[in-house]
């Protein structure tokens, strides 16, 4: 692994601020991030001829290593929209399938489901609900475990958000989803997946497409970025009646993370900043911490002990 000028002086910049830069990699173009079980999945375009790549890497100590290197998707890749991790699977939203790659450190596809124009992907790790946002709508998808079925039969279509595109953001639990569009976020009761139900919705900003919205672990806030607006928290502890809570203006919010009473939110406007947030007080949302990036953030991940971003061609791992 090499660590560039650039993020060796972002680290020195950043050390009284509370976050550091402790190294990048380079990895494929346009690639979303994530991290489960000690590991990190990056899927993105490959550097050599554009073809789709997952990634495998772990890290030691702040240092990114590379296990190995999977071809994913059709060829060639127009975008990667996603990837998320389960303990036993890593999904890949690709511009015309969902592809579920095992955990292995080669990985192999095992399962796929056909669906132009994947927008976004989440996953509910105690319910094993993909949430995949497609041309056609919001679907709600679970992997089966019958080895009897075919690669393109294993992966299940449940049910879908009711009225909602699938060119919006939606962040899945085992109790609620939300979906962040260009002018509200809504809130659904996915309790029962084989028929969700629309609860609430709260105006918002406009916000972008990508990882806009995140779910706190005990399904009670949620954050997220607009346009214009940095950060903001709303409160869905009664889901039937949201609160749009604390926020931060300034700037275009373009990807958030949540764990714990700590946030981070990928930001652009005055320069691709990465902002960690205190959301003890929802109500009243604090800035701890804050690097500045050359290139816009493509995507965030928590990892266990370290933040997670793509920018370019490369994965920033950051000591929080």
């Amino acid at each position: 692994m090499k660590i560039s000028a650039s993020a060796i002086t972002m680290a020195l910049l950043s050390s009284a601020t509370g976050m550091t830069v402790v190294g990048n990699t380079t990895i494929g173009y346009g690639s979303s991030v994530a991290a489960n079980g000690g590991k990190v999945y990056t899927a993105g375009a490959a550097i050599t001829d554009g073809t789709g790549s997952l990634e495998v890497l772990e890290i030691r100590s702040g240092i990114a290593t590379k296990v190995s290197s999977t071809g994913i998707c059709v060829t060639p890749v127009s975008g990667i929209s996603g990837v998320v991790a389960d303990d036993d699977h890593i999904f890949v939203a690709c511009p015309t399938a969902l592809e579920a790659m095992s955990t292995e450190d080669i990985p192999r596809k095992e399962a796929s489901y056909l669906a132009a124009m994947h927008f976004s992907l989440s996953i509910s790790q105690k319910s094993n609900i993909i949430f995949a946002g497609t041309s056609e709508g919001i679907n709600l998808l679970r992997l089966s475990t019958d080895e009897t079925l075919s690669e393109n039969d294993k992966i299940r279509k449940l049910s879908s958000l009711p009225g909602v595109s699938g060119d919006v953001f939606c962040a899945g639990g085992s109790n609620v989803a939300v979906t962040a569009g260009s002018k509200d976020v809504s809130i659904f009761d996915v309790s029962d997946v084989s028929a969700p139900k629309k609860l609430s919705s709260v105006a918002v900003p406009q916000l972008f497409a990508g990882n806009s919205a995140s779910l706190s672990e005990d399904e009670k806030t949620v954050v997220f970025g607009g346009a214009g607006m940095c950060f903001g928290t709303i409160d869905i502890s009664n889901p039937s009646s949201p609160t749009l809570e604390g926020t931060i203006p300034g700037g275009n919010g373009l990807s958030v993370a949540v764990k714990g009473n700590i946030a981070y939110a990928a930001c652009s406007g005055e320069g691709p900043k990465l902002h960690k947030i205190d959301i003890s007080d929802p109500k009243s949302p604090k800035i701890l911490a804050s690097l500045s990036f050359t290139n816009i953030i493509e995507s965030l991940a928590l990892a266990d002990d370290f933040v997670l971003i793509t920018t370019s061609n490369q994965l920033i791992v950051i000591s929080p």
